[in-house]
């Protein structure tokens, strides 16, 4: 009787792999870490300062000039972002349903919320372009394709 031949198990490929995604891990959940800190921060900020800002505009602001200064968005707040971005969606479902709150009130003055929102949507999107056609320069493409310079 012949004894059976060992084979030799190597676990190299699957300890590098699990060590990748333990990085990975880790480095979300460092990215995740810094988006509560800034947070945070912009919540004490607030609350010393008595400013009447939601922390969260002053957080995003605060990424803003983090993002200003790295002149790009830091791999790490970029993965920690990604699946958040992806459910975005379901960050809404909160303050969708607390409108029903306000019911009355939009039952009372339907007209007038209706052409408050679509002014104010339609003045936002006019002045986006302004200011956007100022920053990209005049050189835009007009109806017929063909370049145009409006200066």
């Amino acid at each position: 009787m012949t004894t059976p031949k060992k084979v030799a198990i190597t676990l190299s490929p699957y300890i590098k792999k699990v060590r990748s995604r333990l990085f990975l891990l880790a480095r979300c959940l460092l990215g995740f870490a810094l988006l509560i800190g800034i947070f945070l921060v912009s919540d004490f900020i607030t609350q010393a300062l008595e400013i009447t800002l939601p922390p969260a505009l002053l957080g995003i602001f605060i990424l803003l000039l983090i993002c200003l200064i790295f002149r790009q968005v830091p791999s790490i707040i970029l993965l920690a972002a990604k699946p958040l971005l992806t459910h975005m969606v379901l960050f809404f479902i909160p303050a969708t349903v607390g409108i029903m709150a306000y019911a009355t009130l939009i039952l009372e003055f339907p007209l007038a919320l209706f052409l408050a929102i679509v002014v104010s949507t339609v003045v936002s999107m006019f002045i986006s372009a302004l200011i956007s056609q100022r920053f990209l320069g005049s050189n835009t493409l007009n109806r017929a394709g063909e370049k145009s310079d409006a200066d």
